[in-house]
This record gives C-alpha cells, sequence and structure tokens, in this order.
C-alpha cells in the first residue's frame, strides 16, 4: 500500500523549519561502516539557530556514481510510504526518492527505511518529518564530503500516509522486529516496494 498524499485540512500546525540563512555543513563524526552503506538516515539537530532542533536526512552514496547524483538538476526529492504484511508482524516502510522526470519508472535513486509503526522510539523521526515546513537533507559523497544540501517543502503528507499505515498494523502488531526485516527483504526487493507504492497496492503477505 503506497501513500502518496493526503488532505492539507487534515494536517496540524507545521513547525517552521525554512532556514533563515546559509549554512556551513561537515559530515559529522559517525562509525566508518556508516559511511560504507548507502541509505537515507534521518538524524536530529540544530544547523539553523532561528530553527533550532529537527530531523535532518542524511542522504549516503559511498559509491562512484554519487557526483552524477549531485549533479541532477533539477533534484526531486519524494517521499511514499506503505505496510509490509509478514508472519511476524506488520512493518511499515517508507521510501525516498529522486524521480526521474522523463523517466518516471526508473528514478535517479530510491531509498528505503523499515521500523514497527507501533513502535513511539522508531515512528519519532517520522513523526517529526511530518510535522516539519521543509525538509533538508545533505548529500555525502565517498571520502565522506558534502556534496549538496537541498531544502524541500514539506507536501508530502506523510502523516496522513502513517495514520494510515499505523491503523492497518494494529490487528497485525510486530512481534519480532529483526525476523519481520529478514521476511520482508528476503520476499521483496526495493524494486517490489517501488513499484507496489507507486500503484498503490499492498505487498502479498511475506
Amino acid at each position: 500500500m503506497g501513500v502518496n498524499g493526503g488532505n492539507p485540512a487534515e494536517e496540524i500546525q507545521m513547525q517552521n523549519t525554512k532556514w533563515t540563512q546559509e549554512v556551513d555543513i561537515s559530515p559529522p563524526e559517525l562509525p566508518e561502516w556508516f559511511w560504507e552503506n548507502p541509505g537515507v538516515t534521518p538524524v536530529q539537530g540544530c544547523v539553523d539557530d532561528a530553527v533550532g532542533d529537527e530531523v535532518l536526512l542524511l542522504v549516503n552514496d559511498p559509491t562512484e556514481h554519487a557526483d552524477k547524483l549531485a549533479a541532477v538538476d533539477p533534484f526531486g526529492f519524494s517521499v511514499t510510504c506503505g505496510s509490509i504484511h509478514t508472519t511476524h508482524g506488520s512493518l511499515a516502510y517508507v521510501l525516498f526518492i529522486v524521480p526521474k522526470e522523463d523517466s518516471p519508472t526508473e528514478p535517479h535513486a530510491v531509498w528505503e527505511i523499515l521500523f514497527d509503526p507501533l513502535d513511539e522510539e522508531m515512528s519519532a523521526p517520522f513523526d517529526a518529518l511530518a510535522n516539519q515546513s521543509h525538509w533538508h537533507a545533505v548529500l555525502f559523497g565517498p571520502g565522506p564530503d558534502v556534496l549538496n544540501v537541498f531544502e524541500f517543502s514539506n507536501n508530502y503528507f506523510l502523516g496522513h500516509g502513517l495514520k494510515e499505515v499505523r491503523e492497518k498494523s494494529v490487528d497485525s502488531p510486530c512481534t519480532d522486529f529483526e525476523k519481520a526485516v529478514a521476511a520482508a527483504h528476503e520476499n521483496y526487493s526495493l524494486e517490489d516496494l517501488y513499484i507496489a507504492s507507486a500503484l498503490e497496492t499492498t505487498p502479498d503477505e511475506a
């Protein structure tokens, strides 16, 4: 099940996270293994004092193609979420997508995050993102080096999607997160999730 939209009137008052000044960002001190793996990681931090704490998206691409990704113009960003039903209960997934305007079925990049939608700690970064007026993504390449910093208006209605996913998970709560993740990865590829989200369908039980 992919969720891409919602009713703006249902959204709560957002935290104003639009940066008020140019910022200078350096790679944070993280374990070496982190920089060796591609993906998107939400972290809490303060970049603009006028904004205060917010959830930032660290986009890591340690491959030789990172420069090509950084050069995408315009660099679009879309988000979709959905649920996966496994024999160990339901998981939520969020896909972060850099779409290709002339070929929607072949995006420049797609990254996934799996989490238990009924676990408040796992869900907290996504709830925070849903409540931010602007999202900030920092693209890292090999090194790690900061390749670009992006600011996007929050038009994703992620809160609406999370609400639907939680409602669908109540009757099938996750009983073992690690086993559920293993089952999801065994049965579904990233491409499967992307296609399911694009078609707004629910993958079969894993």
